[in-house]
């Protein structure tokens, strides 16, 4: 488990992310509302496909910024639950290491390839 200062150095740094992603993905809702997409009438076909590209890019960025939100969320309720570096499937300590490279890492390396094996099979 991370001692103290290290989890509350990272709890500041993903409460400073949540913080920027609300502000993105309020940001982004605001463009939609004030900058609709012209009537089918008006623009040529390149133009209206242009448009329908940058919503499909925006949309996916909006989700994508939810999901990591979620991630930051979820994450901080384990800190403040005592079970942050804890694997949910065998309750080993997460190495130190995955957690810097995924802070919201939920298991360990060994159970997550297992959960990707088991996906993977039931997919392939």
């Amino acid at each position: 488990m991370a001692s103290s200062y290290t989890l509350s150095a990272l709890r500041h740094q993903l409460d400073a992310r949540a913080v920027q992603l609300h502000q993105e993905i309020a940001a982004s809702k605001a463009r939609v509302v004030t900058d609709p997409a012209e009537p089918a009438e008006q623009g040529d076909r390149r133009e209206q496909a242009e448009a329908q590209a940058r919503d499909v890019v925006a949309d996916g960025e909006m989700e994508r910024d939810r999901a990591e939100l979620r991630d930051i969320i979820a994450t901080c309720q384990r800190i403040d639950l005592g079970l942050y570096g804890t694997c949910i499937d065998c309750d080993q300590s997460i190495p130190a290491q995955r957690l810097q490279v995924q802070p919201a890492s939920l298991r360990c390396l060994a159970c997550q390839g297992k959960l990707e094996h088991r996906s993977q099979g039931a997919h392939g």
